[in-house]
């Protein structure tokens, strides 16, 4: 593409179509609302700490940043906008600038091209920071200086403060080349790292490895599920691509005579797909976790399609069809085009401010509690720009919200509890709000909960598992620990009777439960040693186990990690 001059100015091609690129993200920006996830990073932000229980804490600061431009969603998107528009520049500097038409429709072909332009994602920050990484990788390779030594370890720290998934980049990396242990100027790098890393890592210290244990241990989708695999599967497509994909795998197959810097890509490339694969055996695989094979994918199968002229046609021709296709479904993101009757109640993209305003109305200012919804929870804060709380249940997972002090300033009072995602007979019939979402809701009297409540249970018998014979009881022993500012009062004999059980799960799948503990006083900040019996479900297999402290029907708190338990026959 030739040079324009516009204003007395000579642009390249290449800053026209950055600049027409990130024109179409701010607009996309500013008309668009936010998502759920979205609007829960806004609230990381407003609550701005070296670390969250789910993620690392660079997209917080990000969208702070953000904010302090804009007071809007364009603000809290800004940061996300720049660094997708970083990363584009990166990539065409790393293919050494070469074949413009190529390069803007097969990065146009990519769907995490477009989402990662205009939306609040982890992932947007951690492909920034890959790129910055083989930038600085390839550059090393051909001189190890300290300023590339610098760079490599500023570019580590960015993925690692961004996502944990930066950790496979690296490893992928090292096991291309095993050399760099042997390479002064590599250890400098490491030193470099770990002294950025230092406060994090302190953070996660202080806050007993939270994050570490969220992950590995107590996420709810951790069973197997052939569905899992099988889903992981046919997704990668759709996120590696989905059209451009073909002729960049069929580029990547034919490459032969790679350098150490390619050798990398190539590992990662790999490394990654099957990580994920594997994972998907024992964890739900969310589609975006795999974006970091994009930047491989693309930087390996760029030289090849550059030089095979009917492939490049083609390449061009599918990133021609996947942009005509997508600019109908980026203008729906932005502006309520579409008939009612297409929308899906579950999900509605639209007015969200108009939903609050509605929950306001229903409520009647009584505080506002979500079951197992941080997303609606969290767009209410935003657009309704007060309070509201998520109830993390036994089988679902904890969020922010359960660290935050949003439980404990709404102890005994009356609230109006909303239901998102189980049918339950105890809440009214749906509420058709005017964004197409439908709202169940009860209003509870003296509202308790007791998320802040940490039992630990000692150590099982076996490889980390609770083993039981069918039938069989056993005397466990486990400390209570009340973190809240508020006393716990098990009480099984009231009205709402407070109890503390033992729950059978498989993923979100309860296979039972039994009361554990009927009766307990412990002040705030007190804890205590007590005898619970367990048993386990009736049928043969392997299971989890939960403890959770409930109030009436209300389902219970997330009490204890979730931990094995198998049971003989």
């Amino acid at each position: 593409m030739q040079s324009i001059r516009l204003f007395g100015y000579s642009f390249s091609g290449f800053q026209v179509f950055l600049s027409l690129w990130t024109l179409a993200a701010l607009l996309q920006s500013y008309f668009m609302d936010l998502s759920g996830e979205e609007a829960y990073y806004v609230l990381f932000a407003r609550s701005i700490d070296l670390g969250y229980l789910d993620h690392p804490p660079m997209v917080a600061f990000a969208t702070f940043l953000g904010e302090l431009v804009f007071q809007n969603e364009l603000g809290a998107r800004l940061l996300f906008v720049a660094m997708s528009a970083c990363s584009l520049y990166l990539m065409y500097e790393l293919v050494e600038r070469k074949n413009l038409k190529l390069f803007v429709f097969l990065s146009m072909g990519l769907i995490a091209v477009h989402a990662g332009s205009f939306l609040i994602k982890t992932d947007v920050p951690l492909l920034f920071g890959e790129l910055l990484f083989f930038y600085f990788y390839k550059l090393y390779l051909e001189k190890p200086s300290l300023k590339y030594c610098v760079g490599l370890a500023i570019a580590i720290a960015f993925m690692f403060l961004s996502k944990y998934h930066g950790v496979l980049i690296v490893l992928f990396t090292l096991l291309s080349n095993p050399r760099l242990f042997t390479q002064k100027p590599f250890y400098k790098v490491l030193f470099l790292t770990v002294l950025l890393m230092l406060p994090y890592a302190f953070w996660q210290y202080e806050n007993d490895w939270m994050s570490l244990k969220f992950h590995l241990s107590d996420r709810s989708d951790i069973s197997f599920k052939w569905s899992n695999v099988l889903g992981y599967l046919f997704s990668q497509p759709i996120v590696l691509g989905p059209l451009v994909s073909i002729p960049m795998f069929i580029a990547v197959g034919k490459r032969r005579g790679l350098s150490l810097y390619e050798k990398a890509l190539k590992y990662v490339l790999i490394g990654v797909l099957v990580f994920f694969f594997l994972q998907s055996f024992r964890v739900f695989i969310h589609k975006h976790w795999t974006s970091i094979a994009l930047v491989p994918l693309f930087l390996l199968s760029y030289p090849y399609l550059g030089e095979r002229e009917k492939l490049q046609k083609t390449t061009i021709l599918l990133g021609k069809i996947t942009l005509i296709a997508l600019v109908p479904v980026r203008l729906y993101f932005a502006f309520d085009i579409l008939p009612k009757q297409f929308v899906d109640s579950s999900g509605p993209l639209h007015h969200w401010e108009r939903w609050s305003e509605q929950l306001d109305s229903l409520s009647s200012g009584r505080p506002i509690v979500f079951v197992n919804s941080y997303e609606n929870a969290s767009r209410y804060q935003y657009y309704a720009v007060k309070k509201a709380h998520t109830l993390s249940t036994f089988y679902f997972n904890n969020t922010q919200f359960d660290y935050w002090d949003h439980e404990e300033n709404i102890q005994g009072t009356e609230v109006f509890l909303i239901n998102h995602k189980r049918n339950n007979p105890n809440f009214s019939a749906p509420f058709d709000a005017d964004n197409r979402s439908q709202i169940r809701y009860v209003i509870v009297p003296n509202y308790r909960s007791y998320a802040r409540v940490d039992i630990e249970l000692s150590n099982s018998s076996e490889n980390n598992t609770y083993v039981f014979d069918l039938g069989e009881t056993k005397m466990v022993e486990a400390t209570i620990t009340n973190k809240g500012n508020y006393p716990l009062i098990i009480d099984g004999s009231v009205d709402m009777p407070v109890v503390l059980s033992q729950y059978f799960l498989k993923g979100e799948q309860q296979f039972g439960s039994k009361v554990v503990l009927d009766s307990l006083f412990l002040a705030s900040g007190d804890s205590k040693k007590v005898q619970l019996a367990l048993s386990a479900p009736e049928t043969p297999g392997n299971y989890q186990m939960r403890l959770g402290i409930s109030c009436g029907w209300i389902p219970a708190t997330i009490n204890s990690s979730r931990k094995k338990l198998k049971v003989k026959e």
